[in-house]
């Protein structure tokens, strides 16, 4: 099997139980911090639970801590109350932390010149079933709009619509595997590449909220609520809400681009359990190992080169020695003939920290896994003590990560994970990781200030966020620095309310964004380019241009040797020495030059000038910025002005060819616009010389930019908060600048939710003795879906799986308050004998009584 191309992760992002993004979500892990909450009978009654349900000695009211699921921010996604309130909860907040990922990456969705793909994939709608159906809002807006901001199927869509994204958008879904099994598929999109760019992940909001659930014997949820990866006491998970999102990109390519990587996948597999397993609900050991070997041997990773696996650990007593047995038969497969050393790998599972995350726990632990490489440590494995005999860990490679353990940076001995995530229905996912490459050294990019911009959609925004950066700043230095400033230029979208501040190093940054006077605009104003006469003081500082942009250099560079024909004189040679004053015969050719180049420099960055305009030589280099002359042209022209010589200028004007304009022209000589007819002419400019100079008129709302009063980062400055299109990534192209995390958009969000009334459910009475056959017959029909289902017929003949006979004993214990467990229900196998044995067990309660 051919070794796959690495592919790099560049951007993570996502909200757990007990964290809000995945800087706070590292230090729950490494604090061994579990995230769950114990609810008071008022509120679970409150939120519709039945009072005889909570009053169940089976019931569990403890949960993974649910995030806040009815917030958004719709100003910044373009979407109106009713839109919100109608979309799925889960698509929302999986399109925030798709974009969060995009900008911890340090990509603009909407100015990226690759396809970016999507793959993802969420839980089924009980937002549909719970709020919109029952509220009557589904039936007022017709299905067909309730399947479109529902339906898991247009969850990658509806994020690719709202971020512009072009690459491919698909929906994955393989129950509890689905965002490892969509890294898979987006880590091959990107080999064959479909997109340059892959955002992969998944979500599971599990409503109704603050509900907990009641407890089967042998089922998948934990007798107390509390997972036990892999600990002998362990009695099931606890299904918790949760959504996380990476950014994936071939690794050549990020190295190439200069992104941040957190990790490396190194492989990748999915397979399913097919019929090798006791039910369609069960694990089973050969279809995990296939899994797990085929991810190895596609990565070209020896066993023994893995330290650790983070396992989906679901805490259940039949699927973690099912893990661990796979684990097992993968590595010593891969081993060959070779002994394998004892207890060397280290396994655990974040579900001990924030429980099952459904549709978001393979990318929960993928994530979890990056965070472990990238600082160097191994969380805990929570609530373990001693391990399950069955997992059979003595002489295997395996053992519990049970404390947080440095894992420090071999030399030559690269570090890397293994992940698993494993679903119902059999659908396994495993991929190896590997630690990020040490980046190459470079020196840091050389500009003496930094230009730093930022954008929001609102005031209050874009104040949070100038504080934010403010923040961040403070201990930045170096090149360090100089990323962030990059990353800000050409990582995120340009919005409306904008700022900007130039810079030496972070210190001076932090002061400058917290100072009451920083540039800020709001909105998009007109630009007029003004090309004012340039006294020697302008045209020495003109020269850090020259010195910092090297497209700026080479257009100067390009203008002095056609000058130097012109003038036999090495007019560059002159500017930039440090001897003396600029001879003023000197002043037209160099000013042309300088304010030629410098506009034309802005222009390929983005600027759009709605007009230009300029006083004496700024009126020839305004029409030759617009076209009318070529440079060529220009510099003749500007030449014969600087002899002084009338038949000088004659020729050069006779020798000219005037367009034209490709832009309005306004001149102080006119005393305003100037017909484009009049322009294009020889006629025009043979007496532009003895007209004389008006003041011009400059509309309230318009932006006038003098070119050449100060530095291109200054022009830049006023340009940009006046709304101005810029592309930074012209400007930085060449100078050795890398894409870090920053500060990313302050979500102002508010609440969209379709609330139901809470009705008071009333008890249930307990059906009569003998009836117990009759109601326990009706239950076992609609649960089961087997509507001829008799009471002598055997469940397992009938087809009737594990995942069926968990659903009959929570029904028995919800109805009857009898605890089965799915084994028993197999072994009576009727619905007569379970009857039977419900009976027998109310009868034995009630003598006891």
């Amino acid at each position: 099997m051919d070794q796959a191309e690495p592919v790099a992760i560049i951007g993570m992002a996502g909200r757990f139980p007990g964290a809000d993004d995945v800087g706070e979500f590292w230090s729950n892990l490494v604090a061994g911090r579990a995230s769950f909450v114990r609810f008071d009978d008022d509120l679970l009654v409150a939120h519709g639970e039945p009072p005889e349900r909570v009053a169940n000695d089976a019931y569990v009211r403890v949960r993974p801590c649910p995030p806040a699921m009815d917030l958004m921010d719709t100003t910044l996604f373009g979407m109106t109350d009713q839109d919100a309130r109608l979309r799925d909860p889960q698509h929302r907040v999986f399109l925030e932390i798709a974009h969060a990922a995009l900008e911890h990456a340090g990509h603009d969705p909407h100015g990226h010149p690759d396809r970016i793909g999507v793959f993802a994939g969420a839980n089924g709608s009980r937002y549909r079933a719970e709020n919109l159906e029952r509220s009557g809002t589904a039936a007022s807006v017709g299905e067909r709009a309730v399947d479109f901001a529902t339906h898991p199927d247009y969850l990658p869509t509806f994020v690719s619509y709202k971020l512009g994204l072009r690459g491919p958008s698909m929906a994955v879904q393989t129950a509890c595997s689905t965002s490892l099994v969509a890294v898979h598929v987006a880590c091959t999109a990107l080999r064959a590449g479909d997109c340059g760019l892959a955002i992969a992940g998944g979500v599971d909001l599990e409503l109704p909220v603050c509900r907990g659930y009641s407890y089967v014997d042998g089922g998948l949820t934990a007798r107390d609520g509390v997972p036990r990866p892999f600990d002998r006491d362990a009695t099931g998970t606890n299904f918790g809400s949760g959504v996380g999102a990476v950014v994936l990109k071939r690794l050549s390519s990020a190295l190439a681009d200069g992104d941040r990587v957190h990790a490396v996948v190194l492989g990748s597999a999915v397979t399913n359990d097919g019929d090798q397993r006791a039910g369609f609900a069960t694990p089973g050991v050969a279809g995990q190992a296939d899994c797990v070997h085929e991810a190895m041997t596609r990565a070209g990773v020896d066993p023994r080169g893995v330290s650790y696996v983070e396992a989906h650990g679901t805490a259940t007593r039949l699927g973690d020695p099912i893990e661990v047995a796979a684990l097992t038969k993968a590595y010593r497969r891969l081993a060959g003939d070779a002994p394998l050393p004892t207890g060397w790998c280290g396994i655990g599972s974040v579900k001990g920290n924030v429980g099952h995350l459904g549709q978001a726990a393979g990318i929960t632990g993928l994530i979890k896994a990056v965070l472990a490489l990238a600082h160097e440590a191994i969380p805990a494995s929570l609530n373990f003590r001693e391990p399950n005999p069955e997992l059979n860990l003595a002489g295997g490679p395996f053992f519990v990560n049970d404390t947080l353990r440095p894992w420090p940076r071999q030399p030559g001995s690269p570090r890397r994970a293994g992940v698993s995530s494993f679903g119902v229905g059999g659908t396994n996912a495993h991929v190896v990781l590997q630690e990020a490459p040490e980046p190459d050294g470079r020196d840091t990019p050389a500009r003496d200030r930094e230009l730093i911009v930022w954008s929001a959609m609102d005031g209050v925004a874009a104040d949070q966020l100038r504080e934010s950066l403010a923040g961040y700043f403070a201990d930045l230095a170096g090149a360090e620095f100089a990323d962030a400033a990059h990353t800000l230029r050409v990582g995120r979208t340009p919005r409306p309310y904008r700022g900007a501040v130039l810079a030496r190093d972070g210190k001076e940054a932090a002061e400058l964004l917290r100072a009451d006077n920083v540039s800020r605009g709001n909105g998009s104003r007109p630009v007029w380019l003004r090309f004012a006469p340039m006294g020697p003081e302008q045209l020495t500082s003109a020269r850090r241009g020259y010195h910092g942009e090297p497209v700026v250099r080479t257009g100067c560079d390009a203008a002095f040797d056609l000058l130097r024909q012109l003038l036999d004189v090495d007019l560059r040679a002159l500017w930039l020495a440090d001897d003396g004053p600029i001879d003023a015969d000197a002043l037209a050719p160099l000013q042309f030059v300088v304010q030629y180049t410098f506009a034309h420099y802005l222009i390929h960055l983005g600027v759009r000038p709605a007009l230009l305009t300029g006083q004496g030589i700024g009126e020839l280099v305004a029409a030759a910025v617009a076209g009318v002359f070529g440079m060529a042209d220009g510099l003749r022209i500007a030449a014969a002005l600087a002899s002084g010589s009338e038949d000088r200028y004659a020729d050069a004007l006779a020798a000219s060819t005037p367009r034209l304009p490709r832009r309005q022209l306004a001149f102080a000589s006119t005393g305003g616009p100037v017909p484009a007819e009049d322009v294009a002419t020889v006629s025009f400019w043979a007496a532009w010389r003895d007209r004389e100079a008006h003041s011009g008129v400059v509309p309230d709302d318009a932006l006038v930019v003098e070119i050449g009063a100060g530095t291109v980062d200054e022009a830049l400055v006023e340009l940009w908060t006046a709304g101005q299109p810029i592309d930074f990534g012209r400007r930085d192209a060449g100078r050795g600048y890398r894409r870090v995390p920053a500060p990313g958009y302050p979500y102002q969000r508010t609440r969209h939710w379709v609330d139901v009334p809470a009705q008071p459910q009333p008890a249930r009475p307990a059906p009569e003795t003998d009836d117990v056959a009759g109601v326990l017959l009706s239950m076992c029909a609609q649960t089961l879906d087997l509507p001829e289902l008799g009471h002598q017929d055997d469940l397992l003949d009938l087809g009737v799986d594990s995942f069926g006979a968990i659903r009959v004993a929570m029904c028995v214990q919800e109805r009857f308050g009898v605890e089965l467990d799915p084994i028993t229900v197999f072994e009576l196998g009727t619905v007569e004998r379970i009857a039977r044995t419900v009976t027998e067990s109310r009868d034995n309660r009630t003598a006891a009584k």
